[in-house]
């Protein structure tokens, strides 16, 4: 992820870089300054460094999405809730849109496991359990990425069962089944914690 300069409009901040530009040969290398954040490929340094490949994002897709690693990390002063892969610090001005942010993204992380549950224990008999609740998060899920992509322009109601916005308060992440040991490191639990090195390995 790329941020732009506050003070150099013409140049981002990168968590492995100081100060990054747009590459010249870029289609978008005209039209960045106008927005803050863009995803990049690569970027490379000779005399100067250039990001490559680069994807216009929204600050809301960050939030929700964005990041290896996140960290709740509240700070009154930057009113910020969350530190995405140590350096980027993501939150609201207003408490309640921290709070809305946490949760959804307490949603995000526990759709993906179940839904993940739900392919690896698909086959010729599903778990009806598993797919219940795969099937209700990512439902919900839809319904406030409709409204949080919803344009001013759009004056139609982009949900029609408003009660589908409601969260569940028992939600959680499906429990691991605990498996004798292997070949893996123990001490490691949650792949959440792992480098990209890692996570790498272990697909081998």
């Amino acid at each position: 992820v790329a941020m732009r300069s506050k003070e150099n409009k013409r140049s981002f901040k990168l968590s492995s870089f100081a100060e990054a530009n747009m590459s010249p040969a870029s289609v978008n290398a005209d039209a960045h300054e106008t927005h803050p954040w863009w995803l990049y490929c690569d970027a490379a340094s000779t005399h100067r460094t250039y990001m490559h490949s680069t994807t216009l994002i929204h600050d809301w897709q960050i939030a929700l999405f964005g990041g290896l690693r996140s960290k709740t990390s509240y700070d009154q002063k930057l009113h910020t809730c969350m530190t995405l892969d140590h350096w980027l610090q993501v939150g609201g001005v207003l408490r309640r849109s921290n709070t809305l942010l946490l949760r959804l993204r307490e949603q995000v992380t526990a759709a993906i496991a179940w839904k993940a549950l739900e392919a690896l224990e698909g086959g010729d008999k599903p778990n009806p359990d598993v797919q219940h609740e795969a099937q209700q998060l990512a439902e919900t899920l839809r319904q406030w990425l409709r409204v949080l992509t919803r344009t001013p322009q759009n004056t139609e109601d982009p949900v029609q069962d408003e009660s589908r916005l409601v969260f569940e308060d028992d939600v959680e992440e499906p429990e691991e089944v605990e498996e004798e040991p292997d070949e893996l490191d123990d001490e490691v639990e949650d792949l959440s914690k792992l480098t990209v090195a890692q996570l790498k390995d272990l697909l081998k």
